[in-house]
This record gives structure tokens, C-alpha cells and sequence, in this order.
């Protein structure tokens, strides 16, 4: 409460707010002042400098409202950074050769990455083979870094690339090439380097990058409009 109220009074003395935003680093979070009415552009162009991302390499991550690895809406540049919500800022890019190209030359993007993926094999969500589970403990002795080497094998196991949205709603029926997609289905999207992949009960379907789908809305947020894009 105390630190609340001295927060609003700073921003009410100097027109500016302290944020926190949630990242995969080992302080787990940023502190950054910003101005009162911010966008999301402004905030994320500040908190890329203040912890070392160059310019493109910035591109690999986003900023979300929501927990880090459980965002729950993806900010756009022109959106104003909402007050009293939690902030994360998590990789969100489908590029393979812009996240390689940052993993041979960008130290704090390296980092960033190399964390999550740490969090997302503990938490089931990248799932190694046995050999490459093997090798990936290997290079996570602490020891002895080799996050770079680390990222290298990781990048070939499965759902690495996946970028996950629960609770999507089905706008209108999509055929895919083994099943209908019905209107109102809630199903589970997971965007990767090659495909849109929609689960839904035991069932899963990909879409190729060359088929645009434009009929899915995620229910608690906005990533509906990253999957317009694909």
C-alpha cells in the first residue's frame, strides 16, 4: 500500500510512472520510468536498450500484459501501456534467421533466450528426445556456460519454436486437411517457424505458412491479430 501510494504521488509530482516489467533474466524483472501515457512502442524501444538487445535483435521479443510464460495479451506499438497490470516481455518472433543471426552476435539476446527455454523444458512445453535432453542438461552446467551452444541444439527440438495462445474461439468453419474446424470451437493455436497449428480435444491440424488463416480470436486477449498476419 505504502509503496503504491508513493508511486502515485511520484506521478503525480513529475508526470511519470515506474513500471516493472517481467523478464527472463535472473533479477526476473526491470524497473523503468516512463512517462505517464506511454505506447508500448516507446516502452519496449527503452527496456531493449536498458538491458543490452540491439535494435534487430529487439525484434525477437514483445511486450505482453500477463505473466511471463503465461502472457495474456500482446501489446501493439500504438497501444498506451496499461496501468496497474503485470508486464513480461518473452520472445514472440517467427523468423529462424533473425533469431539465428542474434544468437551469433547479441550477448543479452542470448541470454534472454537461453532462460526461457530453460523455463519452458522445465515446464513440459519443449519436449527433447532422450539423446537431446541429454545433451542440453550437458550444456546447462553452470560451471561452464555455453548458452550459444545450448540454443544451437535446442532450436532442433520439438515445440521450440512454438509460440502458444489458449482459449482461441473458431469465428467461422475452417477446413483443414483431415477435419472441419467448427464455428465456436475452442481450440489451442501454436504458431511456429513453418506452421499455425490448431488443437482442438485429441485432434491437431497444421496450416502451412503459405495458407492464411484469419477466422481464429483469442477469448482474454489479443493475439488474434499476430495470427491475421501469418
Amino acid at each position: 500500500m505504502w509503496a503504491n501510494s508513493m508511486a502515485t504521488s511520484f506521478g503525480k509530482q513529475t508526470g511519470r510512472q515506474v513500471v516493472e516489467v517481467q523478464i527472463f533474466h535472473e533479477q526476473g524483472k526491470h524497473t523503468l520510468v516512463i512517462p505517464q501515457r506511454c505506447t508500448a512502442k516507446y516502452l519496449h524501444e527503452l527496456l531493449s536498450k536498458e538491458i543490452g538487445l540491439n535494435p534487430e535483435s529487439a525484434q525477437l521479443f514483445a511486450l505482453f500484459t500477463g505473466n511471463l510464460g503465461t502472457p495474456s495479451k500482446l501489446l501493439q506499438e500504438d497501444d498506451t501501456v496499461p496501468a496497474q497490470q503485470p508486464l513480461c516481455f518473452q520472445r514472440w518472433c517467427f523468423d529462424a534467421n533473425l533469431e539465428a543471426k542474434a544468437i551469433r552476435h547479441d550477448d543479452a539476446a542470448v541470454h534472454l533466450l537461453y532462460n526461457e527455454c530453460q523455463h519452458y523444458l522445465r515446464t513440459g512445453s519443449i519436449k527433447p528426445t532422450p539423446s537431446q535432453a541429454q545433451e542440453l542438461e550437458e550444456l546447462s552446467d553452470p560451471f561452464f556456460p555455453t548458452e550459444r551452444q545450448f540454443l544451437k541444439c535446442a532450436r532442433g527440438v520439438e515445440g521450440y519454436s512454438d509460440s502458444a495462445a489458449n482459449d482461441c474461439k473458431v469465428l467461422t468453419e475452417v477446413q483443414s486437411n483431415t477435419y472441419a474446424i467448427r464455428q465456436g470451437d475452442n481450440v489451442r493455436c501454436m504458431v511456429g517457424w513453418d506452421a499455425l497449428s490448431v488443437v482442438t480435444g485429441n485432434k491437431s491440424s497444421a496450416f502451412p505458412r503459405e495458407q492464411r488463416v484469419h477466422d481464429l480470436s483469442y477469448q482474454s486477449g489479443d493475439l488474434a491479430a499476430e495470427f491475421a498476419k501469418y
